[in-house]
This record gives C-alpha cells, structure tokens and sequence, in this order.
C-alpha cells in the first residue's frame, strides 16, 4: 500500500519535472486538478486493494473454518459417546475406550493449535495469485514491526 502512495507522488512530481524542463508552466488551478485526480485514483487504488483482499482472505478462511467445523464436530460427537459409555460404569478409563477419549481430546487440540498457527500463512498463501501482493508483516508482542 505504501507503494502505492509512493508511485502516485512519483508521477506527480515527474509531470512537475517534465513541465518545468519543458518550460511549460503549470497554473495553480491545473496543479489543483492534477492533484485532485491522483488523490481520485490513489483512492480507488486502495480501495480496491482492499475489496480484494477482503475477498481472497474471506474465501480462504471459509474453507479453512468449514473444514476445522466439521472435523471438531466429529470429535465432539465421538467424544461425547465415550464419555456416555465411561459415565455409564461398565468399563474403565484405563482401557481402550478411555484411549479413545483421549485421541479425541488430544486431536481436537492439535487441530485447533495448528488451525491458529497456519492461519497467517494459509491467508497468504490464497493471495498470492492476486494481481495485488499480499505483505503480512510480522509483528511483535507490542504490535510493532519485527525488522
């Protein structure tokens, strides 16, 4: 984004440059309106660069979270009849179907620990292809960037 901005003001000043090379003065109105229409489209550059990637992060993230659901619910449901079954008092946590709760439990953890882990990276990734490029910078604790 910040190049964005940066490029605008590179072709504003290279118009100025041209006009003075070329002795053709700029009047104060046209100055205005040139700098009016670049502010115009800076403004519809970052908008759309943020339509975009609100749209590839939305898309990815429905994917992501659609499959997290469904495999969290599968889990929980499994779970949820070892605990019937533990409950009830017929057999023991120490056997094969207390070993059954525990792998749920232990999956449904690894799946949420990775889910949160690979979110950044999984955005990213969906955006590459986007004609606008995607920088996640790398913040720390404070939110400042890491250098």
């Amino acid at each position: 984004m910040d190049q964005v901005v940066h490029d605008y003001g590179d072709i504003c000043q290279g118009i100025t440059d041209l006009a003075i090379a070329l002795n053709a003065p700029i009047t104060a109105d046209e100055f205005r309106t040139l700098n009016r229409c670049l502010d115009e489209a800076m403004a519809e550059a970052v908008l759309a660069f943020g339509l975009q990637r609100e749209s590839c992060l939305s898309a990815d993230e429905a994917e992501r979270l659609k499959f997290l659901s469904k495999e969290l619910r599968t889990l929980v449901g499994s779970s949820m009849l070892v605990f019937q079954v533990l409950k009830g008092g017929s057999v023991g946590v120490g056997g094969s179907t207390g070993a059954v709760l525990e792998h749920n439990l232990s999956r449904m953890r690894d799946l949420i620990d990775h889910s949160f882990a690979e979110a950044p990276g999984a955005a990213a990734a969906a955006c590459k292809g986007s004609p606008f490029p995607l920088e996640l910078a790398r913040l720390n604790n404070s939110g400042q960037p890491l250098t």
